[in-house]
């Protein structure tokens, strides 16, 4: 109950998937919930987290103290 008073729009996520070729990589902002599972078979991989701006603030919430970030996502045309 308390989680769900914490975080009310939780409950209506919905998940999504994507599968990357060999090469490719993905883009995760920071702070964004994730989970990988590798289909590599025996040719394994390799997986790692680069912070290309690392995060300045305490909070998890906003985790920058400036608000570049949300500047440049927020001048992005939906789907882009």
């Amino acid at each position: 109950k308390e989680l769900k008073k914490k975080f009310p729009l939780f409950s209506g996520a919905t998940e999504a998937t994507c599968l990357l070729a060999e090469g490719e990589m993905l883009f995760l902002p920071a702070g964004w919930f994730h989970e990988v599972c590798s289909l590599a078979g025996d040719k394994g991989h390799a997986a790692f987290n680069y912070w290309f701006q690392p995060p300045d603030a305490a909070s998890f919430a906003k985790p920058y103290s400036r608000s570049m970030w949300e500047e440049d996502i927020a001048a992005r045309p939906i789907g882009a």
